[in-house]
């Protein structure tokens, strides 16, 4: 069974049944949890349930793949 996906920008492409790839399900998770967080990458890890360093390993790989990701915010 195929779970589909919905999502706020509605950008699945149709005919593709509404499933998106977990990689790009993945990516968005990661930037929303750092968005949640103003960018702080131990909280944000935290909200994932994942280590840190998966994390920073996530967002090298995204940066890598020019996909810009959020700075910390400035305390």
């Amino acid at each position: 069974v195929v779970a589909e996906v919905s999502t706020a920008s509605g950008d699945s492409s149709p005919g593709d049944g509404g499933v998106i790839p977990l990689e790009e399900v993945e990516r968005r998770h990661i930037l929303h949890a750092l968005s949640r967080t103003s960018g702080n990458r131990t909280q944000a890890a935290e909200l994932l349930s994942i280590s840190i360093r998966t994390l920073r390993n996530k967002i090298n790989q995204y940066r890598i793949e020019g996909i810009e990701i959020p700075e910390p915010a400035a305390k």
